[in-house]
C-alpha cells in the first residue's frame, strides 16, 4: 500500500503559493487605483487675456471627473480699451465669433488637470455725428455708441436742430462733401469700423421775387342837359386820410376817367385804402357831384412769383359793382342865352339878361378848360407812370 505523505508538502506548498498570489494581486490593484483617485481633482482658472483693468473671477471649487462646472461672469470688471467682453474660451486666440462659453453655461470635467478659461474681447466701434458747417444747433450724440463689431446701428435724426443759413438739412453721409444723403433718420447699417456721419445740406432755392402788381383806378363821367367834352371835369385820387391828391386827372371825350397805374411791390402785400372824388370848382353852369368813393385794394402774393391785386369800390359802406360814376347836370339859368341872342339883352320870363350872357360855354371856353388837363396829362401823369408807388 502507497503512502500520501510525500505528497503532503507539495499540496501544502501549492496552497501557500495560491494564497500569496492573491495577496500580490490585491496589492497591485491598490497601488494602481489609489493615485488615479487623487489625480481626478481639477480647478477652473479664469485669465484676463490682455485686459487693461479689472480682475478675472475666481472659482474656489475643486472638481472631479464627470462633475459639471457652471461658467462665471465677468464679475470683477475686466475691461479692455476699444473692446467689449464677449465671453470665455479655452484658447487665448479664439475669435469673438467662434463658440464661446458665456456666463451661466455649463460643461463637464472630462479629464484630470486644471482648465484655463481666457477672456475673449470683441472690438467696438464708435458712431459720431458732425454738423458739417452748420451755423447753429448741436450734432446728435448716439447713446449706444460704441458698438460691438457687426452690431446694427440705427441712424438718428437731426435731434439737435442743426441749421445752416441758405441750406436745408436732408440727411447724413460718410462723405463730408456729399450732396445727397447716404442715410436718413431710421435707416440701419452694420458697423465694422469707426463711422462719422456728416450732415448733408441742400441749397435753398429762393422763389423768384414776384412781379409787381398794377392797379388802375377808373371811373365814368355822365352829364345831363349839356355836352360832354374832353377835360371838362377834374378828379382826384387820395391815399388814406391824405388831403392832398396822389393823382389828379380829367375825363376823356367819352367820359372815361383813368388814373395812372398804382404799382405794388412784394413789400406792399396787404390792404390799401384810397378815396376817389370829383375836384371843384365845376365849370360854369354845371353842378358838382359830391360823391366820394372808397377804393379798397388787397395785394396778395401767391408764392409762385406773382402778386395779385383785388380792387373793390364802395359808396359809403355799400360795395358797388362796376366802376364809380359821377353825374353832372347843366343849368343855364332858364334859357337866358336865347334872350338878346346871347348878348345879355333878353327880357322875357327867363329874367334879365343884361348882366349876364346866359349862354353855354363857347368853344373857346372849352379850349381854355382843356389846357390845364392837357398839361396834367403830358406832365404830371407821365411822371406818375414812371413813379413806383409809394
Amino acid at each position: 500500500m502507497k503512502t500520501l505523505k510525500p505528497c503532503a508538502r507539495p499540496s501544502s506548498s501549492r496552497g501557500w503559493y495560491l494564497t500569496l498570489s492573491l495577496v500580490l494581486i490585491f496589492s497591485i490593484s491598490a497601488a494602481t487605483f489609489a493615485p488615479l483617485a487623487l489625480a481626478a481633482d481639477a480647478a477652473v482658472i479664469y485669465l484676463s487675456n490682455g485686459a487693461d483693468g479689472g480682475s478675472p473671477p475666481v472659482d474656489p471649487t475643486s472638481y472631479m471627473i464627470g462633475e459639471h462646472v457652471t461658467v462665471l461672469g465677468n464679475t470683477n470688471g475686466l475691461h479692455r480699451n476699444g473692446y467689449e467682453f464677449a465671453g470665455w474660451s479655452v484658447s487665448s486666440d479664439t475669435g469673438p465669433f467662434e463658440t464661446l462659453l458665456n456666463p451661466g453655461d455649463t460643461f463637464t470635467i472630462q479629464e484630470a488637470g486644471n482648465i484655463y478659461l481666457y477672456a475673449i474681447w470683441m472690438p467696438t466701434f464708435s458712431v459720431t455725428y458732425d454738423g458739417n458747417n452748420a451755423d447753429s444747433g448741436i450734432a446728435p450724440i448716439d447713446p449706444s455708441s460704441p458698438y460691438p463689431y457687426a452690431s446694427q446701428v440705427t441712424v438718428l435724426g437731426n435731434t439737435g436742430w442743426l441749421a445752416r443759413s441758405g441750406f436745408a438739412f436732408i440727411g447724413w453721409s460718410e462723405n463730408p462733401n456729399a450732396t445727397y444723403p447716404d442715410y436718413v433718420e431710421g435707416d440701419m447699417f452694420y458697423i465694422a469700423q469707426d463711422v462719422t456721419l456728416y450732415a448733408v445740406w441742400e441749397p435753398i432755392i429762393e422763389p423768384p421775387l414776384p412781379t409787381d402788381a398794377y392797379v388802375v383806378i377808373r371811373g365814368l363821367k355822365i352829364v345831363e342837359g349839356g355836352t360832354l367834352a374832353f377835360g371838362q371835369f377834374n378828379f382826384g385820387l387820395f391815399e388814406g386820410d391824405s388831403t392832398e391828391p396822389l393823382f389828379e386827372f380829367c375825363n376823356d371825350d367819352f367820359g372815361n376817367i383813368e388814373f395812372p397805374a398804382l404799382v405794388f411791390g412784394v413789400d406792399q402785400v396787404g390792404s390799401h385804402t384810397y378815396y376817389f372824388r370829383e375836384l371843384g370848382p365845376a365849370p360854369d353852369n354845371w353842378t358838382l357831384d359830391p360823391t366820394v368813393y372808397r377804393v379798397e385794394i388787397e395785394v396778395i402774393n401767391d408764392g409762385l412769383g406773382t402778386l395779385h391785386a383785388w380792387v373793390r369800390y364802395y359808396d359809403g359802406n355799400v360795395q358797388i359793382t362796376g366802376t364809380p360814376v359821377f353825374v353832372n347836370v347843366f343849368d343855364d339859368g332858364g334859357n337866358g342865352g336865347n334872350g338878346g341872342n346871347g348878348n345879355g339883352g333878353g327880357n322875357g320870363e327867363n329874367g334879365n339878361g343884361g348882366n349876364g350872357t346866359g349862354t353855354s360855354p363857347s368853344t373857346g371856353d372849352v379850349v381854355a378848360l382843356l389846357f390845364p388837363c392837357t398839361f396834367l396829362i403830358g406832365g404830371f401823369s407821365a411822371l406818375a407812370l414812371r413813379r413806383r408807388y409809394p
